[in-house]
């Protein structure tokens, strides 16, 4: 990286010694080796001056380590907000900034030992700060993400129905981003297991299934809901149709055989719907 390293009046770090604690540092965040990577970091950060172009990064890495290092402390937790709020300071426009503000709302949010009081309303105030100096992004949506969860998880009917407009105002913000599903999925789900609304909750499955699962590898336990979701609310040719879907794109699922019975079944209740019935594929074992 080129840092210069400086020296203290009881210590220094050679530049080679630096060189090998950072590459320690990012091969132990590299595997979630938060302990080592944080031993490495808070070795040379001391010597790292503030105005390295750097510094943000090393910062940031820093932060993420002291605050997931075992055993989590009120002392960890308030040395990651730190360096947390330092990167956001020094870098306020970059994506390091947005990606603090993130990691500090999450921070807020989330309990990590005993008697550790998550501040609601202070991680809500870190992702609409996302929000809006970040809009049109990436972070920007996963703040939304973030920030309808702490409304969806208060279980009140004004709070859920604010989660559904964070989402919803997100997406129509941005309907090409890469995020779309996720926030399509997630609002589907609020839709139908904390407001009870299946066709509402149907609608924003079939967004999110045309714009892409958020886990490719696992549609057909999405197709799946989807299907279940569309039965529930009376839409029977469409769960068919998604049912149909699992049996013929996906032919290893573990739905495949009880999709196809539900196709049946749909068939026998709607007989001039003329729907198809999917053919179980054979799998044989081996190339």
């Amino acid at each position: 990286m080129g840092i210069f390293v400086a020296c203290s009046d009881t210590s220094e770090v050679s530049v080679s010694d630096y060189d090998m604690k950072l590459s320690e540092a990012i091969r132990s965040l590299q595997i979630f080796n938060f302990d080592e990577a944080y031993q490495s970091l808070s070795t040379v950060m001391p010597f790292v001056p503030d105005n390295d172009p750097d510094w943000p990064m090393l910062a940031y890495c820093l932060a993420v380590s002291a605050w997931h290092k075992s055993p989590p402390s009120q002392e960890a937790m308030k040395e990651a907000e730190s360096y947390f709020k330092a990167v956001i300071e020094k870098a306020p426009e970059s994506e390091l900034a947005a990606s603090s503000l993130l990691e500090l709302g999450r921070l807020y949010e989330i309990a990590d030992f005993r008697d550790d009081i998550a501040d609601l309303s202070a991680a809500r105030n870190c992702y609409q700060r996302v929000r809006q100096d970040f809009t049109r992004s990436d972070m920007s949506a996963r703040a939304a993400l973030f920030l309808a969860q702490t409304y969806a998880q208060e279980f009140e009917r004004p709070s859920v129905e604010k989660a559904i407009e964070v989402l919803t105002n997100e997406m129509a913000m941005q309907p090409h981003s890469p995020w779309f599903g996720v926030m399509a999925q997630f609002a589907s789900q609020i839709y139908a297991f904390y407001l009870d609304d299946s066709v509402a909750a149907v609608s924003y499955y079939g967004k999110a299934s045309e714009a892409g699962f958020p886990r490719p590898a696992e549609a057909d336990i999405s197709l799946w809901q989807f299907g279940l979701l569309a039965e529930a609310a009376g839409q029977e040719e469409l769960a068919a149709d998604v049912y149909g879907r699992i049996v013929e794109d996906y032919p290893r699922s573990i739905f495949g055989s009880v999709a196809r019975q539900r196709v049946i079944r749909i068939a026998e209740r709607n007989p001039d719907s003329e729907i198809r019935i999917p053919e179980l594929p054979k799998i044989s074992l081996g190339r």
